[in-house]
């Protein structure tokens, strides 16, 4: 583009420094139409490099791509959404800067119904060129800012889209930070927001099941908690979902396979049952001295189905100590299916399913 002419004959420099919305605009489109061309490589091959100059001196004369102007926001993240499917077309993964500072440009404008369209192209671009983790971890950072429930409902409902598009198993490491947010934000009273997140919940237990169940669950640490086994309970893992083609996938491997994603991480602690349990549980599930013998049993299975809720049934079997008390437990569990009392077979077939 023609950068030192006046701001009257179109030079881009001189309409990014003018007051004039109008023209400030024109050198965002002119800048655009640069990008789309693939003319800046051949001034410099490094397209990252070629990004960041670009952008660096949109930021300088858009208030940190904060204008209130909803048309010149627009053409900032139309220039965003360009520069991305630039890197794409080329394979190249996009740095850092240019993604932190686009996520948050898209944050704090997604409430805008003129513009939460484009917010969400523009990040949906940025996991396809970065990797989906560190956009997601953004996002959830710059939406801590944000008062108005409309900005948490649009990028619940954005998050959504990317769990359908990519898949819930390229957040990768994000999971970390992702279900903290979601969380938090079950303590909306906002019924749109609680509607995106009811969905987001059940998308995210149907494709990453029980351990993301667990995790959830303990973070909640009993807040909402009934809400969140409902929504569970009718959202069932599907582990063929793990194995489900996806419309979108991210370049930005980083040295890992697959979706930009590498391994999914849930770092869930497990429980030590033969530490939480008390003494001697084994023998009293096994009780069969005296006519109240089974309240004894009764206490027993009501004793381990207590520990594997209260550890969402993630259980420690990580020696061989370990291993053999559960192996004793889960025989002195089967045997109580087939009880001579027989209302503690119902007990025991529901304490089986929770132990498996």
């Amino acid at each position: 583009p023609e950068w030192d002419l006046s701001e009257d004959d179109g030079g881009v420099r001189a309409g990014l420094a003018s007051s004039k919305w109008a023209m400030k605009n024109s050198a965002i489109i002119k800048l655009i139409s640069f990008v789309v061309s693939g003319d800046a490589e051949n001034v410099c091959s490094d397209v990252s490099k070629n990004a960041n100059a670009i952008l660096a001196v949109t930021r300088e004369h858009t208030k940190g791509f904060k204008e209130s102007n909803v048309n010149l926001m627009k053409s900032i993240l139309n220039l965003f959404i360009e520069v991305c499917n630039r890197h794409e077309s080329l394979e190249v993964q996009l740095p850092s800067w240019p993604m932190s500072e686009g996520v948050n440009a898209a944050v704090q404008k997604i409430q805008d119904k003129k513009l939460t369209e484009l917010c969400f192209k523009l990040l949906t671009s940025f996991c396809i060129v970065c990797r989906p983790t560190d956009v997601l971890l953004r996002a959830v950072a710059a939406i801590e800012q944000a008062k108005s429930p409309i900005a948490h409902e649009m990028l619940l409902a954005w998050f959504n889209s990317f769990c359908k598009d990519f898949g819930a198993r390229a957040m990768s490491q994000g999971v970390a930070g992702v279900v903290p947010w979601l969380i938090d934000e079950s303590g909306s009273t906002n019924p749109k927001v609680k509607k995106e997140l009811n969905i987001a919940l059940s998308e995210l237990h149907m494709q990453l099941g029980p351990t993301f169940r667990a995790l959830a669950l303990q973070l909640s640490q009993g807040y909402n908690r009934e809400m969140m086994e409902q929504t569970f309970e009718a959202s069932p893992f599907d582990p063929s979902q793990s194995t489900l083609p996806r419309p979108k996938q991210s370049i930005a491997t980083d040295g890992m396979e697959g979706n930009g994603a590498g391994e999914l991480v849930l770092d869930v602690p497990k429980t030590d049952l033969n530490a939480v349990l008390q003494d001697r549980i084994i023998s009293r599930m096994n009780s069969k001295e005296g006519k109240t013998a089974w309240k004894i049993r009764k206490e027993a299975i009501e004793e381990l189905s207590a520990a594997l809720k209260g550890c969402n049934s993630l259980i420690d079997a990580s020696s061989s100590q370990k291993l053999r008390f559960l192996i004793e437990l889960a025989r002195a569990l089967r045997d109580r299916l087939s009880d001579t009392q027989t209302n503690l077979r119902p007990l025991a077939a529901r304490t089986v399913g929770e132990f498996l």
